[in-house]
């Protein structure tokens, strides 16, 4: 793909962040929703409106209307790095917007210490790993991006304190003796939400640990990063595809921070495991999450493929493997081949939850979390379009 293809379906979703709702007022200010919910023949609707209370009904679709924290961190980092990639003060200015709103509008950071609650409508503590890792590991990457909010924000201390709490976090939630499931909250103190036994949690919440040990060295923390990684290392083969490709962005993460050979050699492990899941021909991973609809023929786009570009385009600039690299430049080419091209502003540019490839059109079924029409912002739309920013400037989100 050129680099024109890439800036021109990143460009393409932007367009959709300011068009389609999602934000409202579209400069940012008041923050991002965490997705559009098409209503016509979902039939997930009424549980999504029951799970998630707070909605804004369009001919056809909703807002699902909860901030969340990482769905804005996600898009105020896309947004930030659109603007000095464009040259746009608009798309800068909205990136620099989304921060305002979480900082000091949202009321979703606990000050006492520097956690983010999982929405701006929950009433009572909701501290997930996968959501707080991503608060962490983006503010590292904005404050060095932009030293300027650094200060306004003080940014780095915020996440250095979260990411420690979230190693501790995971740390403690290893030896749990209960059942590994996507239903289990191992945390013996009960203060974090979430399996880190899976890496959709842990490997997650660890990208804020990493990212912090690229800052300021932390032997506790560089202790409890690599009992992690062992433990994961020990258990790739019982892994879904989804599980894989956090794995894979985790151990990438901690390979080009630390450049340990025990990091460089997992994430080829994990890599090489990626890629006898991926379905030579397509370049996709079969969907297996346990919140999406499953098929092997289905690109999941809010649990799997999404993750996948990250983690292989980090994994290849890590490995260097050509294997890797091809897996990449496929899973890239399918994601722009896929991007909506309808008319209607409210899907133009976006990717939505779940494309069937025998289809060939968006489809696979819904579920109340995941599925064809679940268009998430941050989680699905922000990562995709900072995957394509990213392979425009031959780097990775592991090595901003």
């Amino acid at each position: 793909m050129t680099d024109q293809q890439l800036l021109d379906a990143v460009r393409r979703n932007l367009e959709w962040f300011c068009n389609s709702g999602v934000m409202d007022p579209p400069d940012g200010s008041w923050g991002v929703a965490e997705r559009i919910a098409v209503t016509k023949d979902n039939t997930a609707i009424e549980k999504i409106c029951r799970a998630f209370p707070a909605w804004n009904e369009f001919d056809g679709y909703c807002v699902i209307e909860p901030r969340r924290p990482d769905c804005n961190f996600e898009t105020a980092l896309l947004f930030l790095l659109a603007g000095r990639k464009f040259g746009s003060e608009e798309f800068t200015r909205t990136g620099e917007n989304l921060l305002m709103y979480l900082y000091n509008r949202s009321g979703m950071i606990f000050p006492e210490n520097s956690v983010w609650n999982w929405s701006n409508i929950t009433k009572q503590p909701g501290r997930w790993f996968d959501d707080n890792g991503w608060c962490g590991a983006i503010q590292f990457r904005i404050a060095a991006l932009r030293p300027d909010l650094d200060r306004k924000y003080r940014m780095r201390g915020r996440a250095l304190r979260l990411a420690r709490l979230l190693a501790a976090g995971v740390d403690r939630s290893l030896g749990a003796d209960q059942e590994i499931s996507h239903g289990s909250w191992p945390d013996p103190e009960g203060f974090w939400l979430g399996e880190p036994r899976l890496p959709h949690w842990g490997a997650v919440a660890l990208l804020a640990g990493t990212a912090a040990l690229a800052v300021e060295p932390d032997p506790v923390l560089a202790i409890q990063l690599r009992r992690y990684y062992e433990y994961v290392g020990g258990r790739l083969d019982t892994f879904i595809a989804s599980e894989l490709c956090y794995a894979l962005l985790g151990a990438a993460f901690a390979a080009n921070v630390t450049g340990e050979e025990f990091y460089l050699d997992l994430t080829a492990r994990i890599a090489a495991a990626v890629l006898r899941r991926i379905d030579p021909a397509t370049g996709n991973l079969p969907a297996e999450h346990c919140e999406a609809p499953k098929g092997a023929h289905l690109v999941d786009l809010i649990y799997t493929a999404n993750w996948a570009l990250l983690g292989l385009q980090a994994a290849a600039g890590v490995t260097g493997d050509e294997a890797v690299r091809e897996a990449y430049r496929k899973l890239l080419e399918l994601l722009t081949a896929v991007q909506d091209r309808s008319d209607n502003p409210a899907f133009r540019g976006c990717w939505r939850g779940m494309y069937d490839l025998r289809a060939g059109e968006w489809g696979g079924g819904d579920l109340f979390e995941g599925g064809q029409n679940s268009i998430y912002t941050g989680w699905t739309n922000a990562p995709i379009a900072l995957g394509l920013l990213l392979a425009a400037d031959r780097t990775s989100l592991a090595a901003l």
